[in-house]
């Protein structure tokens, strides 16, 4: 088992039947891109989209 400490510097990977959560890589990059443009996904997110994005 994994102390608190131990997630600074190595986060787990959570793999189940319908869902993986893991550290974010370069290679997401363009997939980011994609959905981070969608305005729809703020309501559920908890933030509001930068300023930067909500100008293009």
């Amino acid at each position: 088992m994994m102390s608190l400490q131990d997630f600074v510097y190595e986060k787990p990977t959570i793999d189940t039947e319908h869902l993986m959560l893991r550290v974010l890589t370069p290679n997401d990059i363009e997939d980011l891109k994609e959905w981070i443009s969608d305005l729809s996904i703020y309501k559920y997110w908890g933030k509001q989209p930068s300023k930067v994005l909500l100008l293009t």
